[in-house]
């Protein structure tokens, strides 16, 4: 009995070669991922957050605070203003029979030193530690900027015609770097509010080329007040 051989490759379908053609040449001027391309993704300015800590030994008051803590709390307010996230929070370090008077003067100094009542709270009760200070804690917001310049790539050859690597990377690292507030890349803030009709005026006399500004007396035109004003003699000019 004769038996046949079967051709393995009589089951299969083998595409004509212009089909085969047609897809190779489809597949290589495929244009390439949009995102890609773009400078923002390929160098990405990372916001984060960090925890902001001062501590200051007992006994202070305002009176009596040393220039450096002085200048270490106006660093820390200031810092507060600028990138500052949520309250900031004043806890007492210490034994447990440490007076809580001193989270008291810790507030009335941010207080002074610029905060508002509402962006001050103390945490109850005390942190165990050794001697008695006062630790302030605030979140805020950090940056990481892109590490330039970027020659991962080369200049010469680049088959997916998309940008070479440095490119657009130290334009990201330079808006890292100059933004006061990294939280402002992620959304923006409120303005403060404002008497709206008042911003409607300067608003429409800036456009028609009229005067913004508000009528000063002859004291602030002259550039002294109270005391200093009430000894000299203004002669404001028509």
């Amino acid at each position: 009995m004769r038996h046949q051989r079967s051709n393995p490759f009589r089951s299969q379908r083998i595409l004509p070669l212009w089909m085969v053609m047609i897809a190779l040449f489809a597949t290589g001027c495929a244009q390439p991922p949009l995102e890609s391309a773009d400078y923002r993704v390929r160098h990405p300015i990372l916001v984060g957050q960090e925890d902001i800590q001062l501590s200051l030994e007992a006994p202070f008051s305002a009176a009596t605070l040393s220039v450096t803590d002085d200048f270490r709390v106006k660093r820390f307010v200031q810092d507060y203003m600028d990138r500052g996230r949520g309250m900031v929070i004043v806890e007492l370090v210490g034994p447990p029979n440490a007076s809580p008077a001193w989270q008291e003067q810790a507030r009335q100094i941010l207080l002074r030193s610029g905060l508002r009542p509402g962006e001050v709270g103390l945490l109850s009760g005390v942190t165990s530690g050794t001697g008695v200070s006062v630790r302030m804690t605030y979140t805020a917001n950090t940056v990481k900027v892109p590490d330039c310049p970027d020659w991962s790539e080369s200049t010469a050859h680049v088959p997916g015609n998309l940008p070479q690597s440095n490119w657009g990377c130290a334009y990201q690292r330079n808006i890292g770097l100059m933004v006061k507030d990294p939280g402002d890349l992620v959304a923006h803030r409120y303005a403060s509010p404002r008497h709206p009709r008042r911003s409607v005026l300067v608003i429409t006399d800036f456009r028609e080329g009229g005067v913004t500004t508000s009528n000063k007396s002859p004291e602030q035109q002259s550039g002294y007040s109270g005391s200093e004003a009430a000894g000299r003699e203004v002669v404001v000019e028509e």
